[in-house]
């Protein structure tokens, strides 16, 4: 009977604290509706004044000789690309595509709709594979975070890693629900990259706090490997 007690006050307290995550999370996606509104009214009218600003310079290079216009020109194209992808990504955050998670879409939508507007602005072939199962065992609070860190993983492969082809996939393994996020690029030394900038580190705090596991699989010249593993709840299916 005392071990049955003690067994049922464990799970109500697990219980409990996944509640409790769940309020802190929806509070946090109340502040980040906050900060988009800010960001709306602010930061992206002036993305746009200095896109109008770059279309404005065109006729003015045209007047110039034309091996000069040529080369402007395509600075100008290029600086045109960064400043759209820019753009999309304010967008992206406005949109709030965490908070479709919160409201009930369908992750497996929502997470491959991330990486095609992540990946648009660059001339890099990618390949997506999502499998339902995987998306649907994910709790909302585990997708919340899966989806922060596919974009973080996917933002480093398309900016830095000279890549001829990526891929992203999530699926279901026998014990866990496994991201990964691979390239064929440069590579790097996961051991000293790991005391590097912010990105790594945010990947490895939300991999913690879903009780995941990430590792970093890399040789220079090599290409590279993110995977995070989460332990997946057990469905009928599986007993």
């Amino acid at each position: 009977v005392l071990g049955v007690a003690t067994d049922i006050t464990e799970r109500k307290r697990m219980e409990e604290a996944l509640r409790q995550r769940e309020r802190d999370l929806q509070q946090a996606i109340k502040e980040r509706q906050r900060i988009s509104e800010d960001l709306h009214d602010g930061i992206l009218q002036s993305i746009y004044a200095i896109g109008l600003g770059l279309e404005a310079c065109k006729p003015l290079i045209a007047d110039q000789p034309s091996k000069s216009a040529i080369k402007l020109n395509a600075m100008l194209q290029r600086t045109i690309g960064q400043l759209n992808h820019v753009l999309e990504e304010v967008r992206n955050f406005i949109a709030g595509l965490e908070s479709q998670i919160l409201d009930g879409q369908d992750f497996e939508a929502v997470l491959r709709t991330m990486v095609q507007t992540l990946a648009a602005p660059y001339p890099i072939p990618y390949k997506i594979t999502i499998e339902q199962a995987a998306a649907q065992n994910l709790s909302t609070e585990q997708a919340y975070h899966v989806m922060n860190i596919a974009r973080e993983a996917l933002s480093n492969c398309l900016r830095h890693s000279g890549a001829t082809c990526i891929t992203v996939s999530l699926k279901r393994l026998r014990r866990s629900i496994r991201l990964s996020v691979t390239d064929n690029g440069v590579g790097f030394n996961p051991v000293g990259a790991r005391d590097v900038g912010h990105g790594l580190a945010n990947m490895a705090a939300r991999t913690q706090k879903i009780g995941g596991k990430l590792t970093l699989q890399s040789k220079p010249h090599q290409g590279a490997k993110v995977l995070v593993d989460i332990p997946r709840r057990l469905t009928d299916a599986d007993t």
